[in-house]
């Protein structure tokens, strides 16, 4: 029974296996042979200009040796199929193609076994003046002419090809329908005419002739291109319907690289459908100009040079102006490029910064760039440049500034001049020499002037006299020019400022525009209260902030007396370490201001602390800045509270604070504090609310900047920025005047 299954299994297998074969048509002794059947490498498309497919159009694969390596045959859907050659670059040769239609000529081709198949697209143009003449009827050919044509093809299509190998390439659409004889008789004759651009040598205008009144007309082509090279500057222009019917377009030679010479020009007419209904040729000899050369005067320290008249039979594709100054031979030659502006003119711009020299003679020679990349020397110039401040020396005035601090030093004649690269004002005091010279660099403004602002600061706080100097200079640092003038600086009346908040009996006070023959080196603020005349007197020892102004702070608590009158005199300590009285002044307190803590509440839970051991916790100098606030550790979502009854200024994502909160309150001593809250996780008021002591404001968290100035909710780690603005004077201080961050238990619960 098992042997029987397996006899049937068999048959059934050869069964089906014959079955296979006979559907495929393949039979045992052809499968061999089926095998070596070639299969298309690569694919020509053969067509004609209508997108028609070409039938029996011949192609020969020739290797370099000139060696035939294989011939195909188009069908009738244009396909000649390349089996034999192997992948590699040829030359295709075109044997035959359709009747009336012209060869291509040989070209390359590259062979490349792809998937899918790849497919050269080859166009067989129709030979035109077989079909359609200037001025002649349009010749149909008969149907034996076709007949005998087609028998001797191959030597037609050479014959085609030797009478059109001097056409323009790229050859238009050409269909020799009933319709189109029929628009060509209507067209009848036509010429074309070319004339000179009045005013511009590098243009010519081509029109029709003979096409006014004529229907049937959809556009005209005009292809143009110079003698010098073939056709490797053919353009197809589409000319233009003027108001008199004809066609018309201006050709200008820089499309053609500059070339002069013999152009040549053929015309295209075409038919409403696009067949060509009429053709034409003609020439052109564009005359190679004389060229001009011009220099333009200097203006901010510059020059232009331009040449015109330029193009030659050789083209130009570029021109050039090396450039140096006379002296020392050419040690700073530039080659400037020039910039083609029209009109066959070039024009290149001299930058006397460029150079070692701000006056000389510089020399400019010209080139030009032909077509082939070679350099052609045209001519050459020169340009004088004097210094103008040989004739007419440098001028400068001195005038006072809104700052009585300060004055300007400016220049009067440099606009316009030439060379200028830079000035200096060298500035002193008649005290002593020249001990406090200063070397101030002047500032071109939009006058054309330098000018320069000097401030009694950087002369010691002298006034009287001042010496100033002007030296000019050019292009590499030389003196081109130099003057002199002098100015008196007077001595301004001083001012004294108190900061309006006093703070747990501190205020700060200053002396504005402090000034003297002899100059200051230091102030000094003998204070005291006016009870029982001077018997608590202090000098207090002046700071120097910048801005002509000196400060000093005065602590209440080291006089006899808090509230009261405080009497100030400013001294100036001169640079014979003299005092002279500057100013006076008095300061009235009404009341004790001195830190009594309990009024206010603290703004976390008491178990989270800053470090008193750590001082950039603290508010004061850090990292070369001042920190405006007190930071405390806390964990994240910590809660943050009201350290008084006040309102919301502001709540949201504030400078570097991340989320932010203010409360504006007023303390006991009638004082308006801002407390803010910095850094927070989450915000839990609103602008404009009104707060209790002790209400939830906010939690702590990190958030701030990014590296890249974006808010993040982890900046930093979480901690509390806690900070206080004294708004009389809008300025950060210590927080710890009325909340005490070393004994929290020191406030009020």
């Amino acid at each position: 029974m098992i042997q029987t299954i397996r006899e049937k299994s068999y048959m059934r297998w050869l069964a089906l296996s014959l079955a296979l074969v006979l559907l495929s048509g393949c039979y045992p002794w052809q499968i061999h042979a089926q095998d070596t059947i070639a299969v298309a490498k690569q694919v020509i498309i053969v067509k004609n200009e209508q997108g028609e497919p070409i039938k029996d159009a011949v192609f020969q694969i020739i290797n370099e040796k000139k060696e035939v390596l294989e011939t195909c045959t188009s069908d009738i859907n244009g396909r000649a199929e390349i089996k034999k050659v192997i992948d590699g670059i040829y030359q295709l040769n075109q044997l035959n193609t359709q009747i009336g239609y012209e060869v291509i000529e040989e070209q390359p081709i590259e062979i490349k076994t792809e998937n899918p198949i790849r497919e050269e697209i080859i166009i067989n143009a129709l030979i035109l003046d077989k079909f359609v003449s200037n001025g002649e009827d349009a010749v149909v050919p008969e149907e034996n002419m076709i007949e005998k044509t087609q028998q001797d093809s191959t030597e037609s299509s050479q014959d085609h090809l030797a009478t059109n190998e001097n056409k323009a390439t790229e050859e238009p659409t050409v269909m020799t329908t009933e319709n189109s004889l029929a628009a060509s008789a209507a067209l009848g004759n036509f010429t074309t005419a070319i004339t000179q651009v009045p005013g511009n040598p590098t243009q010519f205008t081509i029109t029709t002739v003979g096409c006014a009144g004529k229907t049937g007309i959809g556009y005209v082509l005009f292809p143009t291109w110079s003698e010098n090279k073939d056709q490797d500057d053919i353009h197809w222009y589409q000319g233009t319907l003027g108001s008199n019917g004809e066609y018309s377009m201006t050709v200008d030679s820089k499309d053609h690289g500059f070339e002069t010479g013999k152009y040549n020009m053929h015309t295209y007419i075409y038919g409403l459908n696009g067949e060509i209904i009429g053709t034409a040729t003609n020439a052109y000899n564009l005359s190679t100009p004389s060229h001009s050369l011009m220099v333009g005067e200097v203006a901010n320290n510059s020059y232009t040079i331009t040449i015109t008249g330029v193009s030659n039979p050789e083209g130009v594709t570029g021109v050039l102006f090396p450039t140096w100054s006379e002296t020392n031979g050419q040690d700073d030659i530039r080659w400037e490029s020039g910039t083609y502006i029209g009109n066959d003119t070039w024009e290149a711009t001299i930058n006397l910064k460029d150079y070692n020299q701000s006056y000389d003679t510089f020399i400019s020679h010209v080139y030009i760039i032909d077509k082939n990349g070679k350099l052609k020397y045209i001519t050459a110039t020169e340009k004088i440049i004097n210094n103008p401040f040989d004739t007419q020396p440098p001028k400068i005035q001195v005038n006072k500034t809104s700052d009585v601090a300060q004055f300007v030093i400016s220049t009067t004649n440099c606009n316009g001049k030439t060379g200028v690269a830079g000035v200096s004002f060298p500035v002193w005091t008649s005290r002593n020499g020249q001990d406090d010279i200063e070397w101030v660099s002047g500032t071109l403004g939009s006058n054309g002037e330098y000018s320069a602002n000097v401030d009694i600061e950087n002369h010691g706080f002298e006034t009287g006299p001042y010496t100033i100097h002007a030296y000019l200079y050019g292009n590499k640092g030389e003196t081109i020019g130099f003057t002199n003038n002098s100015y008196t600086m007077e001595k301004a009346i001083p001012t004294i400022v108190y900061d309006n908040a006093v703070l747990n009996n501190i205020f700060k006070i200053r002396i504005k525009n402090v000034g003297n023959e002899n100059g200051v080196s230091g102030m000094v603020f003998p204070t005291w209260s006016n009870s029982n005349g001077q018997d608590d007197l202090r000098w207090e020892q002046g700071t120097y902030i910048g801005n002509n102004t000196w400060e000093a702070t005065i602590n209440l608590r080291d006089y006899n007396i808090i509230v009261d009158d405080f009497i100030t005199h400013a001294y100036l300590i001169d640079k014979n370490g003299k005092l002279v009285m500057a100013q006076n002044s008095v300061k009235h307190i009404l009341q004790n201001t001195s830190t009594v803590y309990g009024d206010f509440s603290y703004p976390l839970n008491f178990n989270y602390q800053s470090n008193p051991n750590d001082p950039t916790d603290w508010f004061g100098p850090r990292w070369g800045s001042i920190h405006e606030g007190i930071d405390t550790p806390a964990l994240r979502y910590a809660e943050c509270y009201a350290v008084a009854n006040g309102v919301i200024e502001k709540a949201g994502y504030f400078m570097g604070y991340g989320r932010y909160v203010r409360i504006r309150i007023t303390d006991r001593y009638g004082e308006s504090v801002s407390f803010f809250y910095g850094h927070l996780q989450q915000i839990n008021v609103s602008v404009g609310q009104t707060v209790t002591k002790g209400q939830l404001v906010g939690l702590v968290g990190g958030s701030g900047y990014d590296a890249n100035n974006n808010y993040i909710d982890n900046a930093y780690g979480p901690h509390l920025h806690f900070g206080a603005i004294a708004n009389a004077d809008f300025e950060c201080v210590d927080p710890e005047i009325w909340i005490d961050f070393h004994n929290p238990y020191s406030n009020v619960r």
